[in-house]
């Protein structure tokens, strides 16, 4: 059996992870739902992950869920931020240079823009939806493997500008990563990133066990520690939105191909 928590695990948060899942393997177990000892981690790629036949629990983008990459797992669940100002259920993306560039024109700044993956919504996808409500276009992009690593880069000067998930920057902030670095904007909200179970599994019974783990006051450190209030019901259609958004702009069309 395959269950994973993959979307916010930094290796500095891992014990708080690890607590709650063996809060939710138990609330699960509860609901008849049987699930491993420990979270896998490692995978590569993560579709990896959600296609195998035996998966309990996990998370994906919500890009992958309309780009069909999840295999025959189900949604059934996104979680609601303690992050001001989002609508519950929902998220979005920072823009963010570095501080001294805060006042720098929007052309120069895209000479060195940076993503994290060409198949992330809060990475990629949501800054080229923003970008054309600027009237401009991403054309090229250096590609940093992960919203941390595009932090680093617009901090240390490796890039200029990069779009970040809101809760990976929370994150970063309390970790004390983004000294030096400027919000610029904050794009459009969209649904939350999913929670999926595998096949055979009944949603219900998920996502009553995934509520009843994040409510304990066990998973107090958890939810402290990732900024999140709670779990809401999630649904596929709830994501067709980002293909919809994502055709309308223009593909990247400059990414080194060490990148790709």
């Amino acid at each position: 059996m395959i269950a994973a928590l993959p979307m916010y695990d930094w290796p500095e948060v891992q014990g708080v992870t690890d607590q709650f899942w063996s809060l939710l393997r138990d609330r699960l177990s509860a609901h008849g739902i049987a699930a491993p000892m420990h979270l896998t981690r490692g995978a590569d790629p993560l579709r990896s992950l959600w296609s195998a036949p035996d998966l309990r629990v996990s998370q994906c983008c919500g890009w992958h869920v309309v780009s069909g990459h999840i295999g025959a797992a189900q949604v059934f669940a996104r979680p609601v931020w303690d992050i001001a100002d989002l609508t519950p259920g929902s998220y979005a993306s920072v823009i963010i240079v570095r501080a001294e560039d805060r006042d720098t024109p929007l052309d120069r700044l895209l000479s060195a823009a940076v993503i994290n993956s060409e198949d992330s919504w809060s990475g990629c996808h949501v800054f080229r939806h923003w970008l054309g409500g600027q009237g401009r276009v991403l054309e090229r992009a250096l590609v940093s493997g992960a919203h941390r690593a595009s932090i680093a880069a617009v901090r240390e000067g490796r890039g200029d500008i990069a779009a970040i998930d809101i809760a990976s920057f929370t994150l970063a902030v309390r970790l004390g990563e983004t000294e030096g670095v400027h919000v610029l904007a904050r794009t459009a909200e969209f649904p939350s990133v999913p929670f999926i179970h595998g096949a055979g599994i009944a949603s219900p019974l998920a996502l009553a066990a995934l509520k009843e783990a994040m409510a304990q006051d066990a998973a107090a450190p958890f939810r402290e520690a990732l900024s999140l209030q709670s779990i809401m019901p999630a649904t596929p259609a709830l994501y067709d939105k980002m293909a919809t958004v994502a055709a309308k702009q223009p593909l990247i069309c400059d990414i080194p191909e060490q990148d790709r």
